[in-house]
């Protein structure tokens, strides 16, 4: 049964590297044709050849039109399942993690929470987007006393500065966990690929759709640590990880957050995702 898709996050190379290793071309663009029917009619009377004769007759003028489609990623994407339904190929709608395996293709439906690192980025940008340096001059300009019923321009800065800072040890990859009827699922996501602003996103608790592969599971006693396998430069990582996350608590303290202990990993058993696709 087709759905409504509204994309928050899509990954194109993914969906067709995985159509071309199922022997499904990619095109680029599909050729729609609609033909036109017009039928004539009319009597005929007269003499040729001297030979006389009337009756009727009837033409057909068949138009025909073509219309190039580009062939876009979410289409793609509905190409890719198609294709695995007549392929075989299981989808696994909400499974126990500790039941399945790498590769396995999965169906999770649920809540989406950010976790460390996404979660402190953003909420400093949310910060950061009240106190713009534009909104910060007009207030000052109307108070003339800066810092006594608001924050200061320095302070503001300072927020800015934070928030690039969090962005860049974030790295490209936006940590998320989702709560599905089968577990908890590590949902690690490309920035590049998003669709969407993801801070806008995932600021409220909202059900979304991910269809992806499992990239690897978690046992029992197992953990996902998002500090660690973060992609960030380098000369934002310390070889002490824990160093790294005792900073980032350091910094939702500074700015009031409420940051739990499962924000900042996630315990096995569980399974981290590979998303194709995301969205409700």
């Amino acid at each position: 049964m087709e759905e409504l898709r509204d994309f928050i996050y899509l990954d194109d190379v993914s969906v067709n590297s995985h159509l071309s290793s199922l022997g499904h071309g990619v095109p680029s663009a599909i050729t729609e044709s609609e033909e036109d029917q017009e039928e004539k009619s009319g009597s005929l009377a007269g003499k040729i050849w001297g030979i006389g004769g009337e009756g009727g007759y009837s033409k057909q003028d068949i138009n025909s039109t073509q219309t190039k489609l580009e062939i876009t990623a979410p289409y793609r994407f509905r190409d890719l399942l198609s294709t695995l339904k007549d392929k075989g190929i299981q989808i696994h709608e909400n499974p126990d993690p500790e039941y399945r395996q790498s590769g396995d293709m999965v169906r999770l439906e649920g809540v989406i929470e950010p976790m460390a690192l996404f979660k402190v980025e953003a909420a400093v940008k949310e910060l950061s987007e009240i106190f713009s340096p534009d909104l910060v001059d007009d207030v000052h300009n109307i108070n003339q006393e800066p810092g006594k019923d608001g924050w200061s321009k320095e302070q503001t800065q300072q927020i800015q500065s934070v928030a690039s800072f969090v962005e860049k040890m974030t790295g490209e990859e936006i940590p998320l966990r989702m709560k599905t009827p089968g577990g908890h699922y590590g949902v690690p996501l490309d920035r590049t690929k998003m669709r969407k602003d993801p801070v806008k996103q995932f600021g409220d608790e909202k059900e979304f759709t991910v269809i992806g592969r499992i990239d690897r599971t978690l046992q029992s006693g197992e953990s996902w640590d998002p500090v660690s396998a973060s992609s960030a430069p380098e000369e934002y990582i310390s070889e002490d990880t824990g160093e790294w996350s005792a900073q980032l608590r350091k910094i939702s303290s500074q700015f009031n957050l409420q940051v739990e202990i499962k924000d900042w990993e996630l315990s096995g058993p569980s399974a981290i995702i590979h998303p194709i696709g995301l969205f409700w």
